[in-house]
């Protein structure tokens, strides 16, 4: 946790970078530390939306995952864009 934290400090005082993410948890904290950022989203990312969690949990993970999905998106095939599309309305 500390390196990660160290992570955003660095990043924070960047300005000449990009910064992709994979991770939806990742692309929260890049978010809520305002941290432009492109997310790649690819095809296990659909597996989380599988109901494996007690549907609160699901619910409210759904939600912050679709917030993360409010930067620049980079998709890893159109399956995977037309599939999250559908989620995200």
């Amino acid at each position: 946790i500390f390196q990660f934290i160290k992570s955003l400090i660095y990043l924070k005082q960047k300005k000449n970078y990009t910064v992709i993410s994979s991770d939806p948890i990742a692309c929260l904290f890049l978010s809520f530390c305002r941290i432009e950022f492109i997310r790649f989203v690819q095809a296990i990312d659909l597996i989380l939306f599988k109901d494996r969690l007690p549907s609160f949990i699901n619910s409210f993970y759904r939600y912050l995952y679709i917030k993360s999905l409010n930067q620049k998106i980079i998709f890893n095939s159109e399956f995977v864009k037309k599939e999250l599309i559908l989620i995200k309305s």
